[in-house]
């Protein structure tokens, strides 16, 4: 009877002592391996995302006009399984939608977030959505660099000195053939750039950095 309470405290205790994660931490387990973008109260379970980035397009046409319904807005897990019915039930295949196959080819799990999610990204990397804030940004970018994975930051200068980030594609679509996407934006020549969810074209390729997220 001894035992078999020693065994029950060490197993709660065990479990007690389960990792506890908080945005901006690393998530290394079990294979799985990207930087906490969400997480619940108990720190337990949450949303990662890729360490590495994406620099292409959502679709290949470029006309670009048509509506998949991938009008999901909470989960992108919901428009890619849009996505692939589109694929099946129109006789295309995954390389025309080069974005949700880098998510897909990532592994199982792994899918391209969408516009609500992507909020969630911003807000994380940004510390909120609204104006960008330089030294949020560095400090969640030497987090990912630090550990092996691609900069947040593009090639486009700002006015005040550095570099802008990169463009973030979402699995969402919105009207006119267009889809949502997370960027940064300088509304005056030394005003500080907004931080929010716009609509571009699907067949923008031009400084994007997009990421995978996965559920843990």
């Amino acid at each position: 009877m001894k035992q078999v309470v020693i065994f029950l405290i060490v197993f709660f205790s065990c479990a007690a002592m389960k990792a506890q994660y908080k945005i901006g931490d690393i998530y290394n387990e079990g294979g799985l391996k990207g930087i906490v973008v969400r997480v619940d109260d108990k720190g337990l379970h949450g949303i990662i995302m890729s360490l590495d980035r994406f620099g292409g397009k959502w679709y290949l046409n470029k006309k670009a006009k048509f509506l998949t319904d991938a009008f999901y807005e909470d989960d992108g897990e919901k428009n890619m399984a849009v996505i692939e019915r589109y694929i099946t039930e129109n006789g295309q295949t995954w390389e025309m939608f080069p974005f949700f196959q880098w998510c897909r080819n990532k592994g199982e799990g792994w899918y391209a977030p969408a516009r609500e999610e992507m909020e969630l990204i911003i807000a994380a990397m940004n510390g909120s959505v609204g104006k960008y804030s330089e030294s949020n940004m560095k400090a969640f970018d030497r987090i990912i660099t630090d550990n092996g994975g691609d900069s947040l930051y593009g090639n486009v200068d700002l006015p005040m000195g550095g570099k802008m980030p990169y463009t973030l594609l979402t699995s969402t679509e919105a009207n006119k053939g267009k889809v949502c996407m997370g960027g940064f934006f300088q509304t005056s020549p030394f005003g500080t750039p907004d931080a929010k969810i716009f609509e571009g074209s699907k067949k923008h390729g031009r400084y994007l950095g997009s990421r995978a997220i996965h559920k843990f």
